[in-house]
């Protein structure tokens, strides 16, 4: 981890038509592998209350990111990792991101995951990305691309 701000650091205000709305990730990090550094939002979902919740914050980062707010703070769109508590509200999540994706094509890397994969692997395939429709690493990686090859290029 190469930069870590909590929520207090990373709250956002900007114009929206008529309306100024506001996003308040749970934190905001910078991941670097190698040369690449891999900008990020987190929301920890606790599963407490209704998807609904959830879909209006995801629309509200989708309108962050649809207006170029993001360019006065960040030199790249960070993407949006949120982890839950349950495999199953990881799959209502990724559903209700599916629609984000499918209504605004200029979102960023949307991805969802459910705690315990991510303490137990946090470095494998254990994000859902919606948009891609299979799991990958934080760095867009599919567990196919981790897996050695053989020599002759079949796995």
């Amino acid at each position: 981890m190469y930069a870590w701000q909590g929520e207090d650091q990373c709250l956002a205000e900007f114009p929206w038509g008529t309306r100024t709305v506001r996003i308040a990730p749970d934190g905001f990090g910078i991941y670097v592998v190698g040369e690449r550094a891999h900008y990020f939002f987190v929301e920890w979902d606790r599963g407490l209350g209704p998807v609904r919740t959830l879909r209006d914050k995801v629309a509200r980062y989708a309108r962050y990111y649809q207006s170029g707010a993001y360019q006065e703070r960040y030199p790249v769109c960070p993407a949006l990792w949120i982890v839950t508590r349950t495999s199953l509200r990881q799959r209502q999540i990724a559903s209700l991101l599916q629609g984000v994706i499918d209504r605004h094509v200029s979102c960023p890397q949307f991805r969802v995951a459910y705690w315990s994969l991510v303490a137990d692997d946090p470095g494998g395939a254990v994000w859902w990305d919606p948009a891609r429709q299979q799991w990958v690493t934080f760095t867009g990686q599919t567990a196919a691309e981790l897996s050695p090859q053989s020599p002759s290029g079949l796995s």
